[in-house]
């Protein structure tokens, strides 16, 4: 919005009349974006043993440490047409769905870095397969259902680009 006209002033016992105009913007506040997350498990897994079965027997299927997610970001109400990034902007929470090393889901705390990137600590919850009785590695596999998918959950460790949601 633009807002103009004229204002009198007076100087020296003279009277003068300057044109004036102001613009205004109504930039609503952000508080919702949508970012990729790249990183690793750190630290122990906690969980059954990821498995496959091969030969009629569990063997072992190590879970992979690279971590990739699709999340939300959450954060307190911000102004994104700032110069420089607010604190409201730099903090933020997230929740997302794991895409790899498994299915899952997680969520933590992200820290922008500069506008557009951040440093993110969260917790991931993968689905993984494994045993569907609790046998061992090396155990024969039972006929039928073999393996069942279980909750393996780790520390997650990354970073993230945040794409723009205003």
């Amino acid at each position: 919005m633009t807002q103009s006209g004229t204002v009198s002033l007076k100087v020296n016992a003279e009277t003068k009349k300057v044109a004036i105009a102001a613009t205004y913007t109504n930039t609503p506040l952000s508080r919702v974006r949508f970012s990729t997350l790249a990183g690793g498990l750190v630290g122990k897994v906690r969980g059954p043993e990821k498995m496959k079965v091969d030969d009629g027997k569990y063997a072992s299927d190590p879970l992979a440490r690279a971590a990739v997610m699709a999340a939300v970001t959450f954060h307190k109400p911000f102004d994104s047409t700032l110069g420089a990034m607010s604190k409201a902007e730099r903090f933020a929470g997230f929740a997302g769905a794991v895409l790899t090393p498994a299915a899952g889901f997680g969520t933590g705390v992200s820290v922008g870095i500069i506008r557009g990137l951040s440093a993110n600590l969260g917790y991931l919850w993968v689905w993984v397969p494994t045993s569907s009785n609790g046998a061992a590695t090396g155990a024969g596999a039972a006929e039928g259902n073999q393996l069942s998918y279980k909750v393996n959950r780790g520390l997650f460790v990354g970073g993230g680009y945040v794409f723009k949601a205003d």
